[in-house]
């Protein structure tokens, strides 16, 4: 049963929204908006470990994720029975009064202008309901609408899951540190992102005092009573709505990158990146590539820096990065460059998912000149990163702390086994990064896989069609 009805603004109190954290410098689990009269409210994803530890929302979550995989390692995953995706990565957690609801962006496979979120709201007895709501609010006029303007914007709630009572809207604002992407990177090891003092913005939610019992005012007989909204939630991408959310194959978005209509890249491999190994072989140097809406792609050059760390941007319209490394590191990639693959990957706008991909431009033992990239395969079974990010043995750990350590256990394997292409796939294996290797004219790809997972195993190639 649906319901439209519009709500009154009932108290300003104080209240700041952060973004949500791109950069691996910090802990996903810890970016908090605020806590503030009672109020908690944090961004999440569906990989947030309270999804796997909270039987009841595990439950709740999976009566309503009848899944059909859209082939693609994207954050939107299509749900077939309500013909609609679920963007997992950019959910906000509100707690109030032991109450709690995580909210999730919606989109439909068309094109949508208008806000819609996923609900799971806990209720006083400890079940999930969970709720569709639409917002009649543009999402070209989300980032300005006004907290006043918000409560008179009409909501129509649909229950998919039991019964929720209509809430009444609270909005809070404040000033508090943000953090936010730098726009051409970072080269003081801030993994371009920088914080900023903002002094006004507006996070609203909705609660119910519904005590359980009656009428929920929505025609579904008796409510499970209570519970909290959070405010409309939409991605970082903004307006745009849906489209088509399937990326291209591996292959074919690495091959686009040779493009000269779209990547165009080997000009700056060639061009800048190479000859900068033998004049910088204690720095780095990369290019960031960006692709509008419209299709309007932009590369930018990252300038060397005197040592192994270069800041790689993302977010916004970035969806691709090329780094080198120095001739005193190992020649293929870090844990440290699979995390910026993640971050390029879970920050990207809707018409760039899918797309993500990180490139390395090095000098093997041969001083043989190489370019591998990194992507994820949208085919894999295997852990995400931030499943992985997320297990057990990681509560407690930073993602910093993850991440050097994850950097001196590959360290150790390339110090154990010279074939470096081979070392990196055995310990990617139980994920779902795939390994790309360019030929020497820089005019195709060929995946890198192995014949077994032994100490002996052979690298095969197999080339893109």
């Amino acid at each position: 049963m649906k319901q439209k009805r519009k709500h009154i603004l009932k108290k300003l109190l104080i209240f700041g929204i952060a973004v949500l954290l791109a950069s691996c410098s910090e802990d996903l689990y810890d970016d908090t908006i605020n806590e503030n009269n009672s109020v908690v409210a944090r961004k999440i994803s569906m990989e947030d470990i309270q999804f796997k530890s909270n039987t009841k929302l595990v439950k709740s979550a999976d009566i309503l994720k009848q899944i059909q995989l859209n082939k693609s390692n994207s954050r939107y995953q299509y749900n077939e029975a309500y013909d609609f995706y679920i963007d997992e990565g950019n959910g906000v957690y509100l707690e109030k009064d032991n109450l709690e609801s995580y909210t999730f962006p919606v989109y439909k496979t068309v094109t949508d202008s208008t806000i819609t979120n996923i609900i799971f709201n806990k209720t006083p007895t400890g079940e999930y309901d969970v709720i569709l709501g639409k917002y009649n609010i543009l999402k070209s006029e989300f980032s300005d609408i006004t907290a006043a303007e918000l409560a008179q914007s009409e909501v129509e709630y649909t229950n998919l899951i039991g019964r929720f009572r209509g809430p009444e809207l609270i909005c809070i604002e404040t000033g508090e540190y943000v953090v936010v992407p730098i726009e051409h990177g970072d080269l003081t090891g801030n993994f371009g992102y920088t914080t900023q003092w903002v002094t006004t913005s507006s996070y609203c939610f909705w609660t119910s005092s519904d005590g359980g019992g009656g009428s929920d005012g929505m025609g579904n007989g008796s409510s499970t009573g209570g519970g909290v909204l959070t405010g409309p939630v939409d991605s970082p991408h903004g307006g745009g709505g849906g489209g088509d959310l399937t990326p291209p194959n591996p292959c074919q978005k690495l091959k686009n990158l040779f493009d000269p209509s779209k990547g165009n890249i080997k000009p700056i491999i060639v061009n800048s990146l190479r000859p900068n190994i033998a004049v910088n072989p204690t720095g780095e140097m990369g290019a960031s590539l960006a692709m509008s809406a419209t299709g309007v792609p932009t590369n930018t050059i990252i300038p060397p820096t005197p040592t192994n760390y270069i800041g790689i941007p993302t977010g916004g319209n970035y969806y691709c990065a090329i780094h080198t490394h120095p001739l005193e590191a190992y020649p293929m990639f870090s844990w440290s460059d699979v995390v910026v693959l993640n971050s390029l990957n879970n920050n990207s706008q809707m018409h760039n998912a899918g797309m993500a991909s990180f490139l390395l431009v090095c000098q093997d033992d041969n001083n043989v000149f190489q370019t591998y990239a990194v992507v994820f395969d949208p085919n894999s079974l295997n852990d995400t990163i931030d499943q992985f990010m997320g297990n057990p043995e990681n509560v407690g750990c930073t993602s910093q702390e993850i991440e050097l350590e994850m950097n001196k256990k590959l360290g150790n394997e390339y110090a154990k086994d010279s074939n470096y292409e081979r070392a990196f796939l055995k310990f990617m294996s139980n994920s779902n990064v795939s390994l790309y290797k360019a030929n020497s004219t820089l005019s195709n790809w060929s995946k890198l896989s192995l014949s077994n997972n032994s100490a002996t195993a052979t690298v095969n190639s197999t080339n893109c069609n």
